[in-house]
């Protein structure tokens, strides 16, 4: 990949209508725009994701922050990393910084 294609990776940021609670090895999240959502329940990798969409880092960058602090492959994560944030872009819990 190079430098121009991956300037044009979207950094994610928590949505201002989502109220979290962060704790080791676990977020819990709750959704200000739909009140009917329950609530979830983030731990191990899906917190760790979620901590690393600060908007600071772009898709290639959570990845390999993620890989290296579970000691695993960037190519074993990275489907399920697109597939989580795609969720949580879905759920209106993460938006682009």
């Amino acid at each position: 990949m190079t430098g121009s294609d991956r300037d044009r990776q979207p950094r994610w940021r928590h949505s201002d209508r989502v109220a979290h609670v962060e704790s080791p090895g676990r977020v819990a999240l709750a959704s200000l725009s739909d009140l009917a959502a329950p609530p979830m329940l983030l731990t191990d990798t899906a917190a760790a994701i979620w901590v690393l969409l600060d908007g600071s880092r772009d898709l290639d960058a959570v990845v390999t922050a993620l890989a290296g602090a579970f000691e695993v492959e960037e190519s074993e994560i990275r489907g399920e990393v697109i597939a989580f944030i795609d969720d949580l872009a879905a759920r209106d819990l993460i938006v682009q910084a």
